[in-house]
């Protein structure tokens, strides 16, 4: 069906200013808390924080006013828009944290750390709209900072000598490794009749760093550098489904596929320090699978 609806120069200028500004908001985050310690750079960022606050309010009450909703009238408001946002500061206290054996001098050796803390914050965004009755459509924006909180002491066994070494490592401000970070991802469902639906999520993984490697933090003039960032990557999986009976029992079979673009990249890692920062050992993505489920409902 054609789509005749007139939109006025404002509303086509709200629509792109909110682009503009919600990508420069990405590409300007705070990479470094200790970025705010300067008064002028906090200001900046309080000033655009509540311009965009602002800009976005006199969006939605100028939308509203102006705008007719493409929905059915009878559609429930629950079904026609929901969000939920939400702001976040944890402290996780006393990690225990045991690397994996890796080969120092052609001798397995694993270290192993107690009493590590954390601080994880950010703010995340869940939405999703129900465009037309057969279609749903939503997404995630989470945009985080997860820093270990504390230096650490920590133990290097040998199955060599099998000595225990003690040092002390450096880790107070470093970017916690292996989780990412920064995530902006979109889902949907299409109910193609009674019988089968369709349904597919992209996830925009960022600021993936790998964890640090307890042999080289124990250099307090190596303090302050962060460890070895990973890639971006993102990752598409798909399915369909088909429901039906099977005699009085009813069942939902589908077919899933995971990474369906084949994207292959690192999921997680140990630094190598040296010149360069590198990674010295990590674990790869799956490639593309398939996966079959059959429920059934008594």
């Amino acid at each position: 069906m054609h789509n005749s609806t007139n939109y006025s120069l404002l509303a086509k200028a709200l629509h792109w200013c909110f682009i503009i500004m919600f990508a420069y908001g990405i590409y300007k985050q705070v990479d470094d808390i200790n970025q705010l310690e300067d008064v002028s750079f906090f200001r900046t960022e309080i000033i655009f924080a509540s311009v965009f606050l602002l800009f976005l309010a006199f969006r939605l009450f100028y939308m509203t006013k102006t705008q007719k909703t493409s929905l059915p009238i009878d559609t429930p408001k629950s079904q026609k828009f929901a969000a939920k946002i939400n702001a976040y500061m944890t402290k996780w206290v006393d990690k225990g944290l045991l690397s994996p054996r890796v080969t120092i001098g052609g001798v397995a050796t694993r270290s192993a750390i107690r009493n590590q803390n954390a601080l994880h914050k950010g703010v995340e965004l869940e939405w999703n709209t129900r465009l037309v009755p057969r279609l749903d459509i939503g997404g995630i924006l989470s945009l985080g900072e997860f820093r270990w909180a504390n230096d650490v002491q920590g133990e290097i066994r040998s199955d060599g000598d099998l000595d225990i070494i003690n040092i002390d490592i450096y880790s107070n401000n470093l970017y916690v490794g292996n989780h990412p970070q920064s995530q902006i991802g979109f889902t949907g469902r299409y109910q193609i009749n009674n019988t089968i639906d369709v349904g597919g999520q992209y996830l925009y993984n960022a600021k993936l760093y790998s964890d640090y490697d307890i042999t080289d933090r124990d250099d307090k003039n190596q303090a302050n550098r962060q460890p070895f960032q990973l890639d971006n990557y993102g990752v598409l999986d798909l399915r369909v489904g088909a429901k039906f009976k099977l005699g009085n029992i009813g069942a939902y079979a589908q077919v899933q596929g995971y990474n369906i673009l084949d994207k292959i990249y690192w999921a997680r890692g140990i630094e190598s320090t040296g010149a360069v920062p590198s990674l010295k050992e990590g674990f790869p993505s799956w490639g593309r699978t398939l996966n079959f489920s059959l429920k059934l409902t008594f």
